[in-house]
């Protein structure tokens, strides 16, 4: 991710946060209300966790998104920030005032928007999530998030994933899907075809199999 990307909103009790990225690390800076030290600390740790523990996407659009367009994306996309080896200090600002810092890995983040992203960049986003839970075993889960794609043009380079889920989930419908509907001359996702031959290859269905390696040779020319 881009060095820098600084996110701010608003919050009902007057608090004020501020989030950026320096490589591996996201930060966050928080102003808040808090009785005493001990207090204030408590509070402050609460909400680094509320900010970097819920599905969130940063990015930058003039300077910033708004809250709503995060948790638009989080709930449509589904990426995770992990929170665990949190590390943060506080510091009092004045009578009931204090200021929280805290930073964490930010491995788990794994798409980023220079503007506030289209409906395009959206589906763009959930076919590589979908992908990658399928590719680490959540076939469940990524099925679920590519399925949403059903309307949207990138459709095509998510059936092969679906197909390569659904193996695993129940093969009748794996089956079935892949014949009415995987058409493999309109797919270019590569690692979506690459999970589907290598999905296709442990169930015994050859053929395909290497349909699905033709598609990828096609694609490296």
């Amino acid at each position: 991710m881009a060095l820098g990307i600084v996110v701010t909103s608003g919050y009902a009790d007057k608090s004020y946060a501020r989030s950026w990225v320096e490589g591996p690390v996201r930060y966050v800076e928080i102003t808040h209300a808090g009785l005493d030290m001990s207090q204030g600390s408590q509070v402050g740790a609460a909400k680094c966790r509320a900010i970097l523990g819920r599905d969130a996407l940063f990015g930058q659009s003039g300077g910033q998104f708004s809250l709503a367009v995060h948790r638009q994306l989080s709930k449509t996309i589904g990426i995770r920030v992990r929170v665990s080896r949190m590390q943060r200090d506080t510091e009092r600002l004045g009578p009931g005032r204090f200021r929280t810092r805290c930073n964490v890995a930010d491995n788990d983040i794994s798409a980023s928007f220079k503007r506030e992203p289209s409906k395009a960049d959206i589906a763009e986003a959930r076919l590589q999530v979908g992908v990658e839970r399928i590719a680490t075993g959540r076939h469940r889960e990524g099925i679920d998030i590519l399925a949403k794609l059903r309307d949207e043009a990138n459709y095509p380079d998510a059936l092969p994933a679906i197909v390569a889920g659904l193996i695993s989930v129940d093969v009748g419908l794996a089956l079935d899907t892949d014949d009415q509907y995987v058409r493999l001359g309109d797919a270019d996702y590569r690692p979506a075809l690459i999970e589907y031959r290598d999905a296709l290859s442990r169930a015994g269905w050859a053929e395909r199999a290497r349909d699905a390696q033709r598609r990828l040779d096609e694609l490296l020319r």
